[in-house]
């Protein structure tokens, strides 16, 4: 069985917002899936118009094998959005956006005590010095998403081992990433992945209050114990953002 348009389902809608379309076919149940329009497919008749949405709807009995007798297949047509098209190909850069704020960083009024080894540890009051802090998000579309989970995770939480951006070493911190897949007009999966960044620009993400400080109160780089004794650990870790290839 081929697949068979329904009489008189042509449908085209002329709204405020623009022109739709739809067509609805009948195919086997096992055909469903090789028989079908693909995203992109061109409305007949109607220059200007593609399929964005298809459905497949079971119909008919159900068959000791599993599965159905026969298939409704329902397309929508709607107008390409060419500027988006373009946006998704591979490892394109599809937006950005940037919000300028702060944040303010409270002084202790304890001993400055960094490796968390004393009883007398910091504790916040009322008050401390406001810095301006950069958020920075963007977006980039790609199709193997396992490498990228695993170039995320690696560099989440970390700071910039290098100039990033025209930004200063160690005042970009990746606060993380988010992705969701959509598929594209030819009805390849891909997937939209969403990075975030904060940035810091009087002050890098490895410093600390130190109001014990023999010169006077004052942020200081903060070192940490590391596995030999020695405090050479720095608050966060650093790491090359090249590889994230934005």
């Amino acid at each position: 069985m081929a697949l068979i348009e329904k009489r008189g389902s042509r449908q085209v809608t002329y709204t405020e917002n623009g022109i739709t379309g739809q067509q609805i076919f009948h195919c086997l149940w096992g055909e469903r899936y090789a028989l079908s329009p693909k995203v992109g497919t061109p409305f007949p008749d109607l220059i200007g118009l593609y399929a964005s949405n298809i459905r497949l709807e079971p119909f008919g009995k159900s068959v000791a094998t599993g599965g159905y007798e026969f298939c409704k297949v329902i397309v929508d047509f709607t107008t390409k959005d060419e500027s988006k098209e373009d946006a998704q190909q591979d490892g394109t850069l599809i937006d950005e956006s940037i919000e300028f704020a702060g944040e303010m960083i409270t002084k202790g009024d304890g001993k400055f005590d960094p490796d968390g080894s004393g009883l007398n540890a910091p504790k916040e009051v009322v008050g401390g010095t406001w810095f301006p802090r950069l958020e920075y998000v963007t977006e980039k579309v790609v199709e193997d998403i396992n490498k990228w989970i695993r170039i995320i995770r690696k560099k989440t939480g970390k700071v910039n081992s290098t100039t990033w951006k025209g930004g200063k070493k160690e005042h970009w911190l990746f606060e993380g990433a988010s992705a969701r897949s959509f598929h594209d007009n030819e009805g390849n999966k891909k997937w939209r992945i969403v990075f975030r960044f904060a940035y810091r620009d009087e002050i890098s993400w490895q410093v600390a209050w130190n109001d014990k400080h023999p010169d006077g109160a004052r942020f200081e780089e903060v070192f940490f114990k590391d596995d030999s004794g020695a405090y050479t650990k720095k608050l966060y870790e650093t790491t090359a953002f090249g590889t994230l290839e934005l």
